[in-house]
């Protein structure tokens, strides 16, 4: 990496490094969930281990030309992810809870049409490789945004347009019941809104205004979770978790320009609140979030893992700054130094070793979102001037690394032998002189002096 000037970026640069070297030794993108080795597996796992390497790619290549891993293992596990999906859809294996499951989730289709814009970016080289990704891209691009559009997916009524964990489920008792989620409708919402400038699908008129419409209505149901403290996950307003208000507020963030004016207002009071919660938190640790979803093959109620907690925090950090109307009330809430304790929490749960998150569990698909967190702070700190100010966990983080580092051991193993020497020859001199000065006050001392030892040792005997 030639700019080692930004901490972010350096962050960055250790998530690839230990991405790629995890995936080089094992030959597979393995962590502490994996129970089995077979790929076929880990289809989302894949695409998210894939994406941190695509984003540095893309944000800054002049920085991240080259890592460890090799273009041929990118294409290699690329081609494998798309072909997955071809052949069995937007099955989130591991993360399902249902072996054989045949569901649907919404949001590894959003990840899917996110995804789609950095390969079309990034193997645009004119080869025949490039060439063959680049038409696998294109279709599970159309076949996941056909997929989120569908009004199997997609409830739409009066309260607004939203989305569950699958496609609306006809459960046993055949009646039809809507579960819908502030996450999992956040996440489409803000995959849906990056295609509105979308290269690899280039949408018509029509389609566009057809996803700004269901934006909109979105943005209305998000905002109406809202109780005063949080943005509920649920439509009762009874699941009340940090999570939700995190992926709400940014999906409200960036979709600021398509939102109607009743839902624009009531940003500045959702962020208020937002910013009061997480000023309440010591600290922030991560915490598995389990959503709920319905599934055609089973009467009760699912619960599927989430691990977009870490990175979710600061990219909804981050995206805050991108608003002119919420600069002053940043200025106002301390916004800044909320976001130098949140940044440094998230420090603390890394691997200074690896350069991962965790020390106990590794949980590789945590670090699709912190790259792009960091990311994004890079950007921002560039752009606006900021500097990251440097905390006592900072420095005692950069001290151990340091002494990890083979050529900074050699380097103070020579410096520490140098002055042992040193010291060694300076006690043996001393000794000489110390030795000589004994000998010349023998040599030199006068029998009085003997004489007035015995005398007052005779006096002391008395």
């Amino acid at each position: 990496m030639k700019d080692r000037s930004s901490p972010y970026l350096d962050l960055v640069q250790k998530i690839l490094t230990g991405l790629a070297r995890i995936r080089m030794e094992a030959g597979a993108w393995l962590d502490s969930e994996s129970e089995e080795q077979e790929r076929e597996t880990q289809v989302f796992k894949i695409g998210e281990c894939l994406r941190p390497f695509y984003l540095a790619s893309q944000d800054s290549p002049s920085v991240f030309q080259q890592y460890e891993l090799p273009r041929e293992a990118l294409y290699k596990d690329t081609e494998f992810f798309l072909k997955q999906i071809s052949r069995t859809g937007f099955f989130p294996s591991p993360y399902s809870s249902i072996a054989g499951s045949i569901d649907q989730y919404t949001d590894f289709a959003a990840f899917v049409l996110e995804f789609s814009e950095l390969l079309h970016d990034f193997w645009q080289d004119g080869s025949a490789r490039g060439n063959r990704i680049l038409e696998s891209n294109l279709s599970t691009a159309t076949r996941a945004l056909d997929f989120l559009l569908s009004p199997d997916t997609c409830l739409i009524d009066e309260d607004g347009c939203r989305w569950g964990g699958t496609n609306k489920s006809q459960r046993m008792r055949k009646t039809q019941e809507i579960y819908t989620d502030t996450y999992f409708t956040s996440v489409v919402v803000l995959a849906l809104n990056r295609t509105l400038n979308s290269k690899v699908l280039n949408l018509g008129s029509a389609r566009k205004e057809e996803i700004r419409k269901k934006i909109r209505l979105s943005g209305k149901w998000i905002a109406d979770r809202f109780d005063g403290q949080f943005i509920a996950g649920d439509e009762n307003k009874s699941n009340r978790k940090l999570l939700y208000t995190t992926w709400g507020l940014r999906a409200l963030v960036e979709t600021h320009e398509v939102q109607d004016k009743a839902t624009a207002k009531k940003l500045q009071p959702i962020t208020n609140a937002y910013l009061d919660e997480l000023r309440r938190h010591r600290e922030f640790t991560y915490e598995q979030a389990y959503l709920t979803v319905l599934s055609e093959e089973v009467d009760q109620p699912l619960y599927y893992e989430d691990r977009s907690g870490l990175g979710g925090l600061l990219l909804t950090l981050a995206s805050l700054r991108t608003l002119s109307e919420l600069e002053h009330l940043l200025e106002e809430t301390g916004y800044a130094r909320l976001l130098e304790r949140v940044f440094n929490s998230v420090l603390t749960l890394r691997n200074p070793g690896t350069g991962l998150w965790y020390n106990q569990q590794l949980i590789l698909s945590l670090h699709s979102y912190l790259t792009e967190a960091f990311l994004m702070l890079d950007r921002q700190a560039k752009g606006i001037g900021t500097k990251l100010e440097i905390s006592g966990y900072m420095i005692r983080n950069a001290v151990k690394e340091t002494l990890t580092d083979e050529t900074v051991i050699n380097t103070l193993q020579q410096a520490v032998y140098d002055r042992l020497l040193l010291l060694i020859e300076s006690t043996d001199q001393g000794r000489t002189i110390e030795q000589g000065i004994n000998e010349f006050a023998a040599t030199a001392a006068s029998g009085t002096k003997r004489r007035r030892k015995r005398t007052t040792s005779g006096r002391v005997k008395k």
